[in-house]
């Protein structure tokens, strides 16, 4: 079972002059034969539709796509799902807005969105973009869906392909090389539990135009959340795969600019090649070459992706109730530079005696002092160990600390306690499981924890 991506970006569609329009057959010609020995087809765009968000821009637009789409499934006998993003070229930035440069100073000073309209208010400039979109409304089933995100559901025989596409460009500005802002914090993850097979994010700004502190929040969210990571805006193709070096891996593809109209010898695309079966996957990066499109990259080289598609991107969230009790420090602490102290403010990992029993004259033997960090380090421990003190020896605390390191590193940890466990059957533990789950997760169940991989809780 294969599928393939046509990812086509930064189109700069003006009313007319358009240079793209005599080279439609040649990209037309480049895809056709890949599509017929592909079972799904889909045309992924990156943003940077039109040039300056017009509605005859999107006329031209739509002259275009319907061109590839109709010789397309007209040559294959087959469906193409046809998925947008917007890009700040698909903003129409012609009249200023005094309201919604003082929400975007608001937003991006807060950092968050502080009034319920602003988001209204900023993507006015996108309407003619989303009036274009509603010729192209998707098949899949739609998980999730407002102005600035929409999670689409698509199957693939057996398997499942989930989109999450952004709306970076809400807060374009006609200065150019001005700073973005997404609120990611505004979405719960409740929006990306959804089993998938393969999970592709789309967004046009990759995120060194996003500003330091929004970064951070944004990169691991995405990374977090993505198997593929598609986008544009910055017209020079490429393709890396990044791993955080705890089992998270992503594959980043950027697009090329398929019309500039300075230039217009600067073209091209890419074609991504996934198949399922297999868990590879495969990309093609074609550029115009006088009077058609070639390609780099070799047709034969696939690479895996089961290995990062298989972990699940799937994060829970430590609920809140559960999160005050780690955070507890045991005692109203408080410092002038902050006010009361939480677990994190005070602890210092104890020291730990490695206990090796050893008879030696009825006697035993303790040595080996070592650092409790390194229990955090669960790859280099085995993955039962016994703790034992005396009582307010720091045995609980040490484990409140761990269970947040090991969230952090993407495991998924659970916290019993001995005193709950009252019944040697295991459908009495698996009930204490679920229970304690609902209690310590916001967004996890037992039926989600029992499907992770051993390794990952």
């Amino acid at each position: 079972m294969q599928a393939l991506l046509i990812h086509l970006s930064d189109i700069h569609l003006k009313s007319s002059g358009n240079s793209i329009s005599s080279k439609v057959e040649e990209l037309i010609r480049s895809i056709q034969n890949y599509a017929l020995v592909n079972d799904y087809l889909f045309l992924l765009l990156t943003g940077d539709i039109a040039y300056s968000g017009l509605d005859i821009e999107y006329t031209q637009a739509k002259i275009i796509l319907e061109r590839i789409r109709k010789h397309i499934e007209h040559y294959t006998n087959k469906k193409i799902e046809v998925i947008l993003i917007p890009g700040n070229h698909d903003c129409n930035l012609s009249v200023r807005d005094k309201t919604r440069d003082k929400d975007i100073q608001d937003i991006i000073s807060a950092q968050d969105i502080t009034t319920g309209n602003q988001v209204e208010t900023c993507c006015k400039v996108q309407n003619a973009y989303f009036k274009f979109t509603k010729g192209y409304l998707p098949s899949g089933k739609i998980l999730f869906s407002d102005p600035l995100l929409n999670i689409i559901d698509y199957s693939i025989g057996q398997f499942n392909i989930i989109f999450n596409c952004y709306n970076t460009a809400w807060l374009s500005q006609k200065q150019k090389n001005t700073p973005i802002f997404f609120p990611i914090r505004r979405y719960s993850q409740e929006y990306f539990r959804h089993k998938a097979d393969l999970r592709i994010s789309l967004l046009h700004h990759p995120y060194t135009w996003v500003p330091y502190t929004n970064s951070r929040d944004v990169k691991r969210h995405i990374e977090d959340t993505s198997d593929l990571v598609l986008t544009g805006h910055e017209h020079i193709p490429s393709n890396a795969i990044t791993d955080n070096l705890q089992g998270n891996v992503t594959g980043y593809f950027e697009g090329a600019i398929l019309q500039d109209n300075e230039d217009d010898s600067r073209s091209g695309f890419n074609l991504l090649f996934i198949n399922f079966q297999d868990g590879k996957h495969k990309v093609l990066n074609f550029k115009w070459a006088k009077d058609f499109y070639s390609y780099e990259g070799s047709p034969d080289k696939w690479t895996p992706y089961k290995s990062y598609v298989g972990i699940g991107k799937y994060h829970p969230e430590i609920s809140k109730g559960f999160l005050m009790l780690l955070n507890d420090s045991g005692g109203n602490f408080s410092h002038p530079n902050k006010g009361n102290l939480s677990m994190d403010d005070l602890f210092i990992y104890p020291q730990l005696r490695n206990l090796k029993i050893a008879r030696f004259k009825g006697k035993v033997l303790f040595n080996d002092i070592i650092s409790s960090e390194s229990l955090a380090n669960i790859k280099k421990q085995e993955h039962r160990f016994l703790l034992a003190g005396a009582v307010r020896s720091g045995k609980s605390s040490l484990l409140h600390y761990l269970y947040k390191q090991f969230h952090k590193n993407n495991y998924i940890p659970v916290l019993l306690q001995g005193r709950e466990i009252k019944s040697p059957q295991i459908s009495d533990l698996e009930k204490l499981i679920q229970k304690t789950i609902n209690f310590q997760y916001s967004n996890c169940n037992y039926e989600i924890y029992y499907e992770l991989e051993n390794s990952k809780r």
